[in-house]
């Protein structure tokens, strides 16, 4: 194998694990900010805000998965080919990038020039999360039962471990 090659599966390793570790902290976070309640604050914005902080770092993480698969597809296993493409079109479907795009990246809608309003971001938030925002926590990220291709986790994990064990990868060949 090519030098270029190998870096290119050690980048998409690294590229997963990152992607990995932001979604179980954000969701383990967000379950320690819930289980703390009135220990943490008793500020209803600070809950919103902390909720909020780990949703966005959520839609991040996934608009980073879209953004590998768009640039790394040529690196995931023949056998993960089918799960990698669902994940990408399931995150695509539920419009995680324009959410990034227009709110969580930005404060300005570019095609109003103005903030997104409270409606709006409802809109989104209901695209992404459904009508139940913990079966949504849990299809990325799952403890209990993070088994492949249940979760997002799992998927991401599961298709780091196999290019890393192809490729003779070890995670301190992480940069």
């Amino acid at each position: 194998m090519s030098f270029k090659m190998r870096s290119k599966f050690v980048d998409a390793s690294n590229i997963l694990n990152q992607i990995a570790l932001d979604l179980i902290v954000s969701i383990e976070a967000r379950k320690h900010f819930k289980e703390m309640g009135d220990g943490l604050t008793k500020n209803v914005q600070v809950r919103i805000g902390l909720n909020r902080m780990c949703l966005f770092q959520i839609i991040l993480a996934l608009n980073k998965y879209m953004e590998f698969y768009g640039n790394y597809k040529d690196t995931i296993p023949a056998k993960f080919q089918d799960e990698s493409r669902s994940l990408f079109q399931k995150i695509k479907q539920k419009e995680i990038n324009k959410f990034r795009n227009k709110f969580v990246g930005h404060i300005i809608n570019n095609d109003t020039k103005r903030p997104l309003s409270k409606e709006e971001y409802d809109h989104f938030a209901n695209k992404i999360l459904g009508k139940n925002p913990e079966a949504f926590l849990k299809w990325i990220y799952d403890a209990g039962n993070n088994s492949f291709p249940n979760t997002v986790v799992a998927i991401v994990e599961t298709m780091r471990d196999e290019i890393m064990g192809a490729n003779k990868i070890d995670k301190s060949d992480f940069a």
